[in-house]
């Protein structure tokens, strides 16, 4: 199962080239995980033009209204892992931080997932720890909190034994064929 998964779009404006790169890296994925700052609920509706979406609630969603697709956290169980996905993943600046397992618990994943999936720092994050796949997109608009960076997405494959994560960069901004910034209309929506 092929899953993509994105972070911290803070959309809109949209910008043509974010979103074609984003719809191009996410073609043939069955399901798309955000983890949170969408800002809008504009963007599950954009990406679920592509794939069914699920997403985690970031610090910039608290006002956004209740949606089926929405959550503070989310536990899913898909083709034999357990994904679980928050906006956060605490402590990670700490120099001794907790087991990922205990700070699972601490978030509400209880059991630890196999896959943890997260946002909010906007840098790209796959690594293995405690046995738990940790996975933060980065951002396809803001990366590194920085606007000349490429933005990332990555693409989570399920089944057929143990998960694995990639990163796809996408087009730095100035790239050719860039396109200026639009506000969201009903074609993008």
């Amino acid at each position: 199962m092929r899953i993509g998964v994105i972070s911290d779009t803070h959309m809109p404006p949209f910008d043509d080239l974010v979103c074609s790169s984003v719809e191009a890296a996410f073609a043939g994925v069955e399901l798309i995980l955000h983890a949170g700052d969408l800002v809008t609920l504009s963007v599950l509706d954009w990406l679920e033009r592509t794939a069914p979406v699920v997403a985690a609630r970031g610090n910039n969603d608290s006002y956004l209204p209740a949606d089926a697709r929405l959550a503070d956290v989310q536990m899913l169980d898909l083709n034999g892992s357990r994904v679980g996905m928050t906006h956060v993943l605490p402590a990670r600046r700490v120099p001794d931080p907790p087991p990922v397992p205990e700070l699972a618990r601490q978030c509400g994943l209880d059991p630890a997932p196999d896959v943890w999936v997260f946002g909010d720092s906007h840098r790209d994050v796959v690594e293995w720890r405690d046995g738990v796949l940790l996975v933060n997109p980065g951002s396809p608009t803001s990366p590194h909190l920085r606007v000349d960076f490429p933005g990332t997405v990555a693409i989570l494959t399920l089944g057929g034994g143990r998960p694995e994560a990639e990163l796809v960069h996408l087009p730095a901004p100035g790239h050719p064929g860039s396109r200026a910034l639009r506000s969201p209309t009903a074609e993008v929506l």
